[in-house]
């Protein structure tokens, strides 16, 4: 894999963990319930923020080898 593409998939995860959180506060209101919605936004806003830190760790490990 090219550092391309692992920095497109860096980029892209790092912005939908953003997207995600601001769904998930969106969506959660201010009482103590939050929906179904609102927490499948926060599950993957840490499954995206998880894949940008492994992808990014691995672009960083490339980048410095090189």
């Amino acid at each position: 894999m090219d550092t391309q593409s692992i920095g497109i998939v860096f980029g892209s995860s790092t912005v939908l963990t953003l997207i995600s959180f601001w769904l998930h506060t969106r969506l959660a209101g201010t009482g103590e319930r939050v929906g179904p919605v609102s927490m499948a936004a926060f599950v993957s806003g840490w499954l995206c923020a998880l894949t940008a830190v492994l992808t990014g760790a691995f672009l960083l490990m490339i980048v410095v080898t090189r």
